[in-house]
């Protein structure tokens, strides 16, 4: 498994993960810090979340699919995930990056 899906899981059994409407009723508060959208979620949908994310400086993760994102969070019909923990952010983001340095070095 992906390690930053095993961080997403933690993140969710930690209660830092908030869903759904939720979502668009915290941007404002500064409390998310990574947004993570399923990338076949539809293109109305994204431009919404787009908006938000760009305006606040979000980061946003489109690497998985709806059926990845349900498994991992272990909820039905998740199109659109937000951490709230720095912590977990943090590790995320370094594992990216991580992730993206080794796929350069073999190239």
């Amino acid at each position: 498994m992906d390690k930053v899906l095993g961080y997403l899981g933690l993140a969710r059994r930690a209660r830092k993960l908030i869903f759904g409407e939720e979502i668009f009723d915290s941007f404002a508060s500064g409390k998310i810090k990574i947004l993570f959208l399923a990338n076949d979620m539809s293109e109305s949908s994204f431009e919404r979340y787009n908006k938000k994310c760009t305006y606040y400086h979000i980061p946003i993760i489109r690497d998985y699919d709806t059926l990845t994102l349900n498994a991992t969070l272990g909820k039905a019909n998740i199109k659109a995930c937000a951490l709230t923990d720095h912590g977990f952010a943090e590790a995320i983001k370094k594992e990216r990056r991580c992730a993206d340095g080794e796929n350069n070095q073999k190239e």
